[in-house]
Parts: C-alpha cells; sequence; structure tokens
C-alpha cells in the first residue's frame, strides 16, 4: 500500500526527539521540529508531537503549553507507548507508509493524553517540577486546578500538605521573582506585600521577630505596624462592597441560607452558644453532632444534610468526653468523626489541615477560653473577634458548621447579645448566638438573640442525662405552621421555575380566605423563608404583591432530578430499543392525578416520627383547614416531596419520548432503512463528526494522487484525519488530512 504526501498547506507539524533520524518523514508533514529545534516566530496550525518515551514529562508539557498558548491545536502520538522504543527503531523496522498510516491512526488529543497520566506515579520532586511549570504556563484557572490536583494525586500528597507546604511557597516564590525581576518595583507594594505575609502568620514568635525587622528596616513604630495588621487582617475576610440600584436588587437571585439543622444551626459561620458553667454546653454540641451522623432529629428537625464531625477539645480531661460521648450512643464503628485534644490558637495550621483532610459538616469546639492561652489574650478586648472572623472565614472556605461554646457574663443586667462574656464583638462576629440559662426543675431555656438571615422562636428543653439527649417541651414552630409549610413547599416544587402570590397558593390547595386561614398561611411562608427554603419577590404586577418560590438550592437538587429537556433520539431504523407501555403511561397518569388533592397529600405525610427514647409522635393538633397535623419533621417531607418530583418527571420524560417516537415508528413500520455494513475489517473511532457519520452517503475525495468519486467514509482515524473506502480500489484506502479535500455527492 503505497502512501505519500497529500497539499502541504494541509499536513500537521510533527514534533520530534531526533530530526536527522527522522528526517525519512519531512514529506509526509509541514515541518519537522525537536525540543532543541523549535519553529522561528509564532506557532501555528496542528502540531503532533511523537517524542521517545524517555522524554522528560516537564519536556512534553513545556512544549505543548508554549504551543496551545499561541492558539495551536496539539496532538499526541506516544511512540514506545506498547514497546518502549524510540521513533528510529520504528523507522528502521517498519516500512515508511505503514509508519506514517500507524501514526495517524494512533493519535490522541492533547486533552487525552494528559489524563491517561492519572495513572502513572510521580516522585515529589517531579510533581513539584510540573506544579511550577503549570502555574507558569497555564493561563486557564479552572485547568491549572485541575492539572494541579492531578499532580497532587499522582505524588500521593494530601490537599493540605500539597497546597499550604508546596504550593504556596511555590507561588510566594514566583511572586517575588516576579517583583524584583521589575524594573519598576514599587517600595510601598513591596512593603505591603511584607505586612500581608505578616497578618497570615500564626506562631507567635515569628510574627513579633517579623514586626521587629519590619520596624528596624522602614522605620515605623511598633503600635503603627499592629494596627496595620489588623487593618490587613479584616479586609482579607470582608467581602469587598458593591453598589446596586433598588430594582436591581430587589430582583437579585440572592443564595440563600442553608442548614445542618433548619433554623438552629447553619451550614456555614460560627454558632456560638453560651452559658454558665454545668448547664450542658457541651452535651449541647455532642448532641447535635451525634444526632448528625446518625441523621437523627435535633430540638425537632432532623438533619438536612449528611456529614463527618471534628470535635476539637481545649483542656476537657479526654475521660469527661468518652463518657458524654458514649451515652449519647454513637457507635464504636462510626468512623466518620475525629477529635483534636488540647488544642489551642496557636496551633492553627494543625485545625486546618484537619477539616481539609476529614472534610467534616460539622466542627465542634470547646471552649472559646479555654483555645487561648496566651496570659496576655483578653477576651474584654475588641480582638477577641479575631478568632471569630477566622473560623468564619475557615467555615466558608470549606463549607462546614461550626460550634463554638463560651461562658455567659456574671451580671444580671446584661440582655441578649450582651449576656456572652466578654466583648461585645464576639457576638457580632458571629453567624448565630445561642443562650442556655437554667430554669425550674432541671430545665433549660435556649434563647437565639442573634440567628444571621432568619428568625429562631426560644425553646425549653430537658437533659435527659443517661442519653446525653435534650427533648423540646415548648417552643419552637406549632405543628399547625409545620405542616402547612410542608403542604406549601410540596406544592411550590411541583412547578419549581414559577413563582406564585399568597392568595394563588391558598387557592391552588383549596385553603379557605378567612382571616385566621389567611394569617396561618402567612406564618409558614414566613418559616419556610426565615429557614431559606423559599424565596420571597416583589410581584412583577407591582404595588405591595408578593410572589414566592423555591431557592434557587432546591431547584438545582430538583433539576439534577428532572431534565426539563428530554433527550431526544436521533435516528430511529428498524430495530427500535425503547418500548413504550402505553397502558403504564395511562395508568401512572391516573394514579399521579387522583393522589394529588389535598386531603392525599397531607395523608402522605402522616409518618411515624420516633424520637430517642422510640416514643413515636402523635396528632395532636388540626389546621386550618380540618387535617390533621403529625409531628412530621422537614427532612422526611422533603424526602416525599423529591419521592413526588421523581415520579412526575418519569412520567413527563416518558410522554415526551413518546411523541418523539410516534412519527418515526410510522416511518420505520412502512419502510426500512438500508444500513451498509462496514466494508474493512480494522476497528473505526468513533468521534467522527455527525456530518460524516457512516451510512449510504458517498463522498468525491481529492487529494494530490488525484480525485476520486463515490467513496465511503470509514472514520476519522485521528484528530484530523480521515479515511474513505475506494470502491474503484478496494485494497487501497484514501486518506485525507482536511474536511476541504471531501464534499458530499448528491
Amino acid at each position: 500500500m503505497a502512501l505519500t504526501q497529500s497539499n502541504t498547506s494541509t499536513l500537521p507539524k510533527l514534533w520530534i526527539s531526533d530530526i536527522i533520524a527522522g528526517r525519512q518523514l519531512a514529506p509526509f508533514f509541514n515541518g519537522l521540529y525537536s525540543p532543541v529545534t523549535p519553529p522561528s516566530g509564532t506557532p501555528t496550525g496542528h502540531h503532533i508531537l511523537s517524542l521517545d518515551p524517555d522524554t522528560p514529562e516537564t519536556i512534553w508539557k513545556t512544549i505543548g503549553y508554549n504551543l496551545l498558548n499561541a492558539g495551536c491545536s496539539v496532538s499526541v502520538y506516544p511512540v514506545g507507548h506498547f514497546t518502549n522504543q524510540s521513533l528510529e527503531w520504528y523507522l528502521a523496522d517498519i516500512p515508511l507508509d505503514d509508519l506514517v498510516i500507524q501514526l495517524m491512526e494512533a493519535e490522541i488529543s492533547w486533552e487525552e493524553w494528559v489524563e491517561g497520566l492519572e495513572l502513572e506515579p510521580l516522585t515529589l520532586k517531579q510533581a513539584l517540577e510540573l506544579a511550577k511549570l503549570a502555574i507558569l504556563k497555564i493561563l486557564d484557572e479552572e485547568k491549572l486546578n485541575i492539572e494541579l490536583d492531578s499532580l497532587r494525586r499522582r505524588a500521593q500528597v494530601s490537599e493540605y500538605t500539597w497546597e499550604k507546604k508546596y504550593l504556596e511557597p511555590i507561588r510566594a516564590s514566583l511572586e517575588k521573582a516576579l517583583l524584583l525581576s521589575s524594573s519598576s518595583t514599587d517600595p510601598t507594594e513591596a512593603r505591603r506585600l511584607q505586612l500581608m505575609a505578616l497578618s497570615q502568620e500564626r506562631d507567635n514568635d515569628k510574627l513579633i521577630d517579623g514586626i521587629i525587622a519590619f520596624c528596624r528596616r522602614y522605620g515605623w513604630s511598633r503600635r503603627d505596624v499592629e494596627q496595620r495588621l489588623r487593618q490587613l487582617k479584616t479586609t482579607t475576610t470582608t467581602p469587598k462592597a458593591s453598589k446596586l440600584d433598588g430594582k436591581n436588587f430587589l430582583g437579585l437571585e440572592t443564595e440563600s441560607i442553608s442548614w445542618i439543622f433548619p433554623g438552629i444551626i447553619p451550614s456555614r459561620g460560627v454558632f456560638v452558644i453560651g452559658g454558665h458553667a454545668g448547664t450542658g454546653k457541651t452535651t449541647f454540641a455532642y448532641d447535635a453532632a451525634v444526632s448528625l451522623l446518625l441523621q437523627e432529629e435535633f430540638l425537632g428537625e432532623k438533619p438536612v444534610k449528611e456529614g463527618k464531625v471534628l470535635i476539637v477539645s481545649g483542656d476537657e480531661l479526654p475521660c469527661f468526653t468518652q463518657d458524654k460521648l458514649i451515652d449519647r450512643g454513637i457507635p464504636l464503628d462510626n468512623n466518620d468523626w475525629e477529635i483534636i485534644l488540647n488544642w489551642d490558637i496557636t496551633q492553627w495550621e494543625m485545625l486546618e489541615e484537619a477539616i481539609a483532610e476529614l472534610r467534616p459538616a460539622l466542627v465542634i469546639i470547646d471552649s472559646f477560653s479555654s483555645i487561648h492561652r496566651d496570659p496576655a489574650f483578653d477576651e474584654n478586648s475588641s480582638q477577641a473577634k479575631s478568632t471569630i472572623y477566622d473560623l468564619e472565614a475557615l467555615t466558608n472556605s470549606y463549607n462546614c458548621g461550626c460550634i463554638l461554646i463560651h461562658h455567659l457574663s456574671k451580671s444580671k443586667e446584661n440582655k441578649g447579645v450582651a449576656k456572652l462574656r466578654g466583648s461585645s464583638a464576639i457576638a457580632a462576629a458571629a453567624s448565630v448566638v445561642c443562650l442556655m440559662e437554667e430554669g425550674k426543675n432541671g430545665s433549660r431555656t435556649l434563647n437565639f438573640p442573634k440567628v444571621r438571615g432568619a428568625q429562631t422562636e426560644s425553646f425549653k428543653v430537658s437533659l435527659n442525662h443517661s442519653t446525653g439527649r435534650y427533648k423540646v417541651l415548648t417552643g419552637g414552630d406549632s405543628l399547625t405552621t409545620k405542616s402547612l409549610g410542608n403542604r406549601i413547599l410540596s406544592f411550590l416544587t411541583q412547578e419549581p421555575h414559577k413563582r406564585f402570590e399568597q392568595g394563588d397558593i391558598m387557592k391552588a390547595l383549596s385553603i379557605s380566605t378567612d382571616a385566621a386561614s389567611y394569617n396561618s398561611v402567612y406564618q409558614a411562608l414566613s418559616r419556610l423563608h426565615r429557614r431559606g427554603q423559599i424565596i420571597k419577590r416583589p410581584s412583577e404586577l407591582g404595588g405591595k404583591r408578593k410572589v414566592y418560590g423555591v431557592t434557587s438550592n432546591l431547584l438545582s437538587q430538583l433539576e439534577g432530578i428532572q431534565d426539563p429537556h428530554p433527550s431526544v433520539l436521533d435516528n430511529v431504523s428498524s430495530e427500535i430499543s425503547i418500548t413504550v407501555d402505553i397502558q403504564g403511561l395511562n395508568d401512572l397518569d391516573t394514579h399521579l392525578d387522583t393522589s394529588l388533592t389535598p386531603q392525599n397529600d397531607v395523608e402522605s405525610e402522616n409518618l411515624s416520627i420516633a424520637d430517642g427514647e422510640g416514643d413515636s409522635a402523635t396528632l395532636t393538633e388540626i389546621d386550618a383547614q380540618g387535617y390533621e397535623c403529625p409531628e412530621v419533621s422537614q427532612s422526611s417531607v422533603t424526602d416525599d416531596v423529591i419521592k413526588l418530583v421523581q415520579l412526575e418527571a418519569q412520567l413527563a420524560q416518558l410522554k415526551a419520548q413518546l411523541a418523539q417516537l410516534e412519527p418515526q415508528l410510522a416511518q420505520a413500520s412502512s419502510t426500512e432503512e438500508e444500513v451498509i455494513a462496514p466494508v474493512s475489517a480494522e476497528p473505526l473511532v468513533t468521534d467522527a463528526p455527525r456530518s460524516l457519520s457512516r451510512g449510504s452517503l458517498l463522498y468525491e475525495v481529492s487529494n494530490s494522487f488525484g480525485t476520486w468519486e463515490n467513496c465511503l467514509l470509514e472514520g476519522k482515524v485521528g484528530v484530523n484525519c480521515w479515511r474513505f473506502y475506494n470502491p474503484a480500489n478496494p485494497e487501497q484506502p484514501i486518506y485525507c488530512y482536511s474536511e476541504a479535500d471531501f464534499e458530499l455527492q448528491f
């Protein structure tokens, strides 16, 4: 089989390790290059990298990154991938024409080659060299992060160690090198960079030495340096201000607050619980932690997410911690939690490393005073808020909640958040403040003077010491409000892309319009909105009218279940692989229509929820429409809602597929579409363009050897190479390197 070059302008460029050894390939390509003889000027066109197997990965990627940054397309032919031989060995052992065809057929894209390196291990030194190269060369931030994470896995390094101990120093050294190499280095910018580095220092000794050195070098006073460090530290945790006009702000799709336990513990940010010694603050935190691990109710709310737990103890004896956790009933074989003992604020890196590796949903820190062991620390100073700010930033970075245990002031005159001991800045910096105070007969009162983005009613609870669980005696939302809210949420999720006024919701749920019912629905809507489960927006109809709908978080979950645009079959041949049960569709449709009544809707929510003592919930209240209202957790109802949406989504998808198939089924029943079998037994690449798919289509093909008609496309055998069957000479396929070399015959 003879093969020579096509039009030179359409040929790719070839990169090989030894140009002299591979000079025989020159007629088949638009240029030969090597790492030591790159092209002069800016490279263009398509390039194939075919370096020898012993070429270091850094050389492969240096060439590839440079070509991609210049706008070239890059593919790879990994010479010696199976035989570990050089290109020179192939040229000596394989006929030239066959080698070129083999090279074209085995060619893969740059992305495929990079993905194929995932299974190849790296030493730490190799990984760091490649990481430095990637930071310098990869311009797309998303692709850079993917590459750096791949290098980390290949070197088998933990996320925290990789980021903190290796990548941060690499970035710092590169930034410093760029700064020093600049002829217009700004002294003010240099001082600012040094102050930024000092503001991130956690080691007190290193921080003091750095401040002294800075003062001596630039003549600043220590007071000025410390004040500037506080300002810089605040700017790193404070969002940048933005300005919007009123209309755009009210219509803004803001991110709704998310929770671990709805309305109580948020999924991000710091939850500060304050109480006097012995009131049960730590037991409260452990009750929440184990409830999350075991997916049990906590203060009447089931967790809306699953996750792990990290417990951080300051000075409590391990035997006391064990006693509380054993009483709470945490199983011995539960491996979804870890604990750090004897931690304080000077060991911040240890905490961040533990969070980075465990990825907990909830972190518990006991307590604020015990983690500050420095005698000079004053919690009455406004600087006490720095720890809260740091924890807020940390939990937001790793998407986890944090319960921080603190104490109350002894003063009986303080009210609200002022009851927390220490500076008022502590409460101001936290996301949630909960105050636990002892009541009569061993009960406790939980007040929530601050809940950022929501409003939580007070609770009166009792502690079962033998089980370590808190039971709600009074407080929280009524069962009527919960049940009605669940019905409203179920209705809104049926049409998640629409917004409804309160009157529309009441009409859809067949709720009477009297004043008592109107107020009940308003309270239920307010509860859902406070918990971040629905959104409230001004109506486009104007005036003071409001509309409600599902949040973007819930919408994304529902869209993960149902596809609003069902897939359409591209082609239907005489063999139909999908069987549509028409009677099954009608039965499912009838079942859904008859089951979506208000009474059945509520009855589907009458679930028996068992608390930690094994007692079942009882039906004790009646809502405004006369329905019995069981104490149903939000999580269980959300599961029912999602199941209902799944059934509706299945029905909608089947109906859409049936409607799409009907005309094609009619056509398939009258005629059979002719499908031409493959002529060649050689394997075909299936990623050919849709317009070039195999079948009965005939093409006119041209190249430097001539022009042929009535050619069948066998497939795409390379990134830019197509193979055609020539009926005039079946033994010799025709190869083209550009779509311009062939066209469809009509």
